[in-house]
């Protein structure tokens, strides 16, 4: 390692149009903080962030990328101990960071925090590992407790159901993708019942994520009326992983008489908010979770906050428990054929709307074993 100073990276363009170029010349980074390790990266996952954020958030230079797995092969002073070198983790990092543009998952190295990183079980592939990454289950854990404040976790179900006895109804819009099948597990994990809005194609599959009922997106005139019925129009939770005019109308309309919350994983606009009884949060960002400032322009800002890395944290370790007992599994990972070119493409695919139910996933070395 200390002959070898320099990388091969997917990163933003010079020029400042956000185009992704691989380069071969990116610098290795270094551990600058106790509770950083440097991880050799075997497979990344695709999300869409990744092709959105050059042109949402265009940084000259920076790495792209942000779900990763690999092996550590330095550590700092301050890493649990069962982090040790050699040890195969998953996780996330913040790629396009305007504040630190040399951390990217879609390179050989990556630094990443210690303390948010999960050990994935020994039989897995490369493939699943990257696609449990970090953004889906991090996301999960952000707008389930800390903005949405859901008094059940896994840890701890909720018990205290609807005035009929059921559970908790929470509406999932766009529960195919891969945040959604994450929040679907961890919904029933925590007591709730997920009500999954999804394509008829992808019912079966959402269903064996957790999924107590599925309706099909594509009959939104009716679905917001199928849910009330469903739900006994008890239904107060909406998470939309979509974010478009027309999955937040649904969702609005679905939430009973009485009113209730809807989170949108990705930013909504204000004209689009329809009923004054629904309380509509801020978009979460899964950048968050680090505890420092989000600084990529407008809506996308975000003072830092402690409070969140600690909650992080402890869902980081809640979530090692759930993947070490087999509770919860990654998104079906799609593997492309190795090598950087190939991360290009695939965001190129992603940007073209060609992904259903399955996660793409790069594997770095000769294949995703």
């Amino acid at each position: 390692m200390a002959a070898k100073t320099k990388q091969q990276c997917l990163r933003q363009g010079n020029d400042g149009s956000g185009t992704p170029i691989i380069d071969q010349n990116c610098p290795i980074p270094t551990i600058t903080k106790p509770y950083q390790v440097l991880v050799h990266v075997a497979a990344v996952a695709l999300n869409p962030f990744d092709h959105k954020s050059p042109s949402f958030c265009p940084t000259p230079g920076a790495i792209m990328g942000f779900d990763f797995t690999g092996t550590i092969v330095t550590r700092g002073g301050d890493v649990r101990r069962d982090l040790t070198e050699g040890t195969r983790v998953c996780g996330a990092v913040h790629g396009s960071n305007p504040s630190n543009p040399q951390t990217g998952a879609f390179a050989e190295y990556v630094v990443a925090d210690s303390r948010l990183l999960l050990k994935p079980p020994a039989a897995w592939t490369h493939a699943q590992a990257a696609a449990l990454g970090g953004a889906g289950w991090l996301t999960a854990g952000l707008v389930l407790y800390d903005y949405l404040k859901l008094d059940g976790r896994p840890s701890a179900p909720a018990t205290n159901g609807t005035a009929n006895g059921d559970k908790k109804p929470v509406l999932v819009y766009g529960a195919a993708t891969a945040t959604g099948t994450m929040i679907c597990q961890i919904l029933t994990l925590s007591g709730y019942a997920p009500v999954a809005i999804c394509s008829t194609k992808s019912s079966a599959m959402v269903s064996s994520y957790g999924a107590v009922t599925t309706i099909d997106y594509t009959s939104l005139t009716t679905a917001a009326e199928t849910i009330k019925t469903h739900t006994r129009n008890q239904l107060r939770l909406a998470i939309d992983c979509i974010a478009t005019p027309e999955s937040l109308r649904c969702c609005m309309a679905a939430i009973g008489r009485a009113g209730g919350d809807y989170i949108a994983i990705e930013h909504t606009m204000q004209e689009w908010h329809t009923r004054r009884a629904v309380h509509v949060h801020p978009t979460p960002l899964a950048y968050e979770v680090w505890g420092e400032a989000v600084t990529m322009g407008p809506p996308y800002d975000r003072d830092a906050s402690p409070a969140k890395l600690e909650s992080a944290i402890r869902w980081t370790e809640e979530m090692q428990r759930l993947v070490e007992q087999g509770m919860v599994r990654p998104h079906p990972p799609k593997a492309l054929e190795p090598g950087f070119q190939q991360i290009l493409d695939g965001l190129k695919i992603l940007e073209a709307g060609k992904v259903s139910g399955e996660k793409l996933v790069v594997c770095l070395g000769s294949k995703c074993s």
